[in-house]
């Protein structure tokens, strides 16, 4: 423990973040996103996101947990309780179903522009099309 004690604002959990890649729903999008990019989408997600910590919890950014100062001569828990927050937080974003849909329609999208492109041998359609499938992506998992 480096004297500070993070806790998750979404469910409550103590303790260190994990890696972004560590959890299977942000790795299954990777390997996704690398398939309908044929790769470079794939690469670029993973080399923006590789130094990412998240809640091992509920995979909330770790930027967003707040921080715990350690009180001299008493317990853990005590400590716990006396959470501050580590630095002023943009609001969390709401699970809107309209977000949910938008970016749903916009993978859907991306998947037909890249077919397009495979099957007319357009670089362009192709490069749009994995931008488009980022964008989805994107608006589909905003604020997990």
């Amino acid at each position: 423990m480096t004297g500070s004690v993070r806790r998750c604002p979404r469910c409550g959990f103590r303790g260190d973040g994990i890696p972004y890649f560590r959890r299977p729903a942000h790795l299954a999008l990777l390997v996704g996103v690398g398939l309908f990019t044929y790769t470079f989408g794939g690469m670029i997600y993973w080399l923006v996101k590789r130094n990412h910590l998240v809640c091992a919890n509920c995979g909330l950014g770790w930027e967003h947990a707040l921080v715990g100062r350690p009180l001299e001569g008493t317990g853990e828990a005590v400590a716990m309780a006396r959470m501050e927050v580590a630095a002023p937080q943009p609001p969390l974003p709401r699970a809107g179903l309209v977000r949910r849909v938008l970016g749903l329609g916009a993978a859907a999208l991306s998947v037909v522009m890249v077919t397009m492109g495979v099957a007319s041998l357009e670089v362009a359609a192709l490069a749009s099309g994995g931008a488009v499938g980022l964008l989805g992506g994107g608006l589909f998992l905003w604020g997990q």
